[in-house]
């Protein structure tokens, strides 16, 4: 038997990466980006778009963290694309349109209190 051929294959394109902006958290109080492990980690299904460049987000999550230089306590949000976007397809806007709609925005309960 002749080995399989690896690798993509002849004729086939090559789709480009979704890309998104990622700004290292830092303490708001000293600047610093030293910070403990997370822990309290809450994810939430809320699509969105971010900044003027209208970056796509389908999850937020919020994590707990105390800085390590100061001390203060902070939570921080990360904006997460976990569905790939469909083809521009008649087939893909037909699914994209029977999909069933994203949990609706809900408030989190305020962690300092």
């Amino acid at each position: 038997m002749a080995a399989r051929k690896r690798g993509r294959p002849r004729g086939s394109s090559t789709s480009p990466a979704v890309q998104i902006r990622v700004v290292p958290p830092r303490c708001p109080k000293c600047g610093s980006d030293l910070r403990d492990p997370y822990r309290l980690i809450q994810t939430r299904a809320i699509a969105g778009r971010l900044g003027p460049a209208g970056e796509q987000y389908d999850q937020i999550e919020w994590k707990r963290t105390r800085c390590r230089a100061c001390g203060q306590v902070r939570i921080e949000r990360h904006f997460r694309l976990v569905t790939p976007q469909p083809a521009k397809t008649r087939k893909a806007a037909a699914k994209v349109a029977s999909d069933p709609p994203l949990e609706p925005e809900t408030k989190i309960p305020d962690l300092h209190s």
